[in-house]
């Protein structure tokens, strides 16, 4: 009895020790377009494209997808670059 016991137990720790194969989660399909502006809200960006003499201390811009941006002061281009106030 203690012979098939210990040989059940044996086999089932091979059995689930062997359940499936470990990797890296594939992340999905190649995303083929990069973020727009989401034109369909009603001021997509702020202030508006071509628009002179803004003087908010804010800019917003709403993107049709969701996405993360990495290193932000790096990867944002401004032209011309903005002034500072004091």
């Amino acid at each position: 009895m203690k012979i098939f016991l210990s040989i059940t137990v044996i086999a089932a720790l091979f059995v689930f020790s062997q359940c499936a194969q470990q990797m890296a989660p594939s992340g999905g399909i190649r995303d083929l377009y990069p973020p727009t502006l989401d034109t369909n809200k009603l001021t997509p960006a702020i202030p508006a494209n071509f628009s002179t003499n803004f003087d908010a201390n804010e800019i917003v811009l709403q993107f049709n997808e969701y996405f993360v941006l990495d290193k932000p002061l790096k990867n944002i281009i401004i032209t011309p670059v903005p002034s500072q106030k004091s």
